[in-house]
């Protein structure tokens, strides 16, 4: 029993059943049930002796065989197995919440510029350059599928507030003039960071393509031109992202409500972007989404969703209570506003209750000084 408490197999053995191609039976050995029965007998039992007390004793023996093999052992069982599967159940929404701050090696392969590969449990995208609590600006470069025939490489720029800028698409980075145009781009926008997301390996070749774009500048003879700016394209950090929140983001209400008219690949280039700046941010972001995400692949389906939810709502309390929350950022920026429900005592009704408080002073003090000499 203390096995099946503390692994996952139970919910499997549960699933199967729930199938029809095996039955679970909870039962007590022969052994413990007759020591059992010995145990409850001699509560029972007269220690007089005369034909009619032994007549009752071996009619409460009758009872208490009846009683166990009837009622103790089939109740006992039954709350046996609810015992056990809650306890698997929590074992696993525990695991997957430990998982949503630091993950496995599927997260550290997709190579997330973080020390420690975490998730949500990080700082925004650091340049060497940065003091603590600076948000990089980001240009996020996708290929899709990564197929020449079908899909462009697309291109947005976030700015370190968080605002999209500039948007646009490129045939290919292998001619002469498509780099030059990608070079444009960076040179207009000044990146921080070149954040690279894709559906298949052709992401790989891309990261190469735009740093042999970046750091190999040609003239029409074929010979280096400009020494200078390659230097400056130098200091410009291009990394993977992991993107399973872009993935789900490009298909959500939150980004039909933000950019309705941009094609999904853009979408998903602001999730790579967003991400970059602020990881935490963009979970907290997914509210009750987040079980859509998958912690532990083998188990997660198995537990309530209700439960998996608790869990991982519970890792981004740690997360932001830890970390904190700039109140004045919360009123005037939407986006930020995200990570107010999961402030200690707030909630989501509560946080939002603020939020209109705190701005109806803010607005009340902004016309009390347009009628005063403020």
């Amino acid at each position: 029993m203390e096995d099946l408490r503390s692994a996952h197999q139970f919910l499997n053995i549960l699933a199967a059943e729930a199938n029809h191609f095996v039955t679970v039976t909870i039962t007590l050995s022969d052994d413990e049930k007759n020591d059992f029965e010995t145990d409850l007998s001699s509560a029972f039992v007269s220690d007089s002796f005369s034909d009619t007390v032994n007549a009752w004793n071996a009619e409460r023996r009758r009872v208490t065989t009846e009683t166990i093999d009837q009622h103790l052992i089939p109740h006992g069982a039954k709350w046996t197995r609810e015992w056990l599967r809650e306890e698997v159940e929590d074992l696993v929404s525990r695991r997957c919440g430990e998982s949503l701050r630091e993950v496995g090696p599927a997260h550290v392969a997709r190579q997330l510029p973080t020390k420690n590969s975490q998730r949500v449990d990080v700082a925004p995208f650091k340049v060497d350059d940065f003091q603590p609590g600076e948000t990089p600006a980001v240009l996020a470069v996708s290929w899709g599928k990564g197929d020449p025939q079908k899909d462009h490489i697309t291109l947005i720029f976030l700015d370190e507030a968080g605002r999209l800028r500039e948007h646009t698409r490129i045939d290919n980075l292998n001619d002469l003039e498509f780099q030059d145009e990608f070079r444009d781009f960076v040179r207009r926008r000044k990146p921080d960071v070149i954040a690279v997301g894709g559906f298949s390996v052709a992401t790989t070749r891309l990261s190469s393509q735009i740093k042999e774009a970046l750091h190999v500048t040609r003239g029409e003879d074929g010979t280096f031109v400009n020494p200078t700016e390659a230097q400056e394209f130098s200091r410009i950090a291009i990394t993977y992202v992991f993107d399973e929140i872009a993935r789900k983001y490009q298909h959500s209400k939150r980004v039909g409500d933000e950019f309705a008219a941009f094609s999904p690949i853009i979408k998903y280039c602001i999730g790579l972007a967003r991400y970059l700046q602020n990881p935490l941010n963009e979970y907290a972001a997914l509210n009750s989404n987040i079980t859509a995400i998958t912690f532990e692949e083998e188990y997660q389906h198995l537990i309530p969703t209700e439960k998996l939810l608790t869990a991982l709502e519970r890792g981004l309390v740690d997360c932001v209570n830890r970390i904190g929350v700039d109140i004045n950022r919360a009123v005037t920026d939407p986006y930020y506003q995200h990570l107010l429900p999961y402030v200690c005592g707030l909630g989501p009704r509560k946080a939002q209750a603020l939020v209109k408080k705190i701005g109806s002073l803010v607005n009340s003090s902004a016309m009390l000084c347009s009628y005063t000499t403020c």
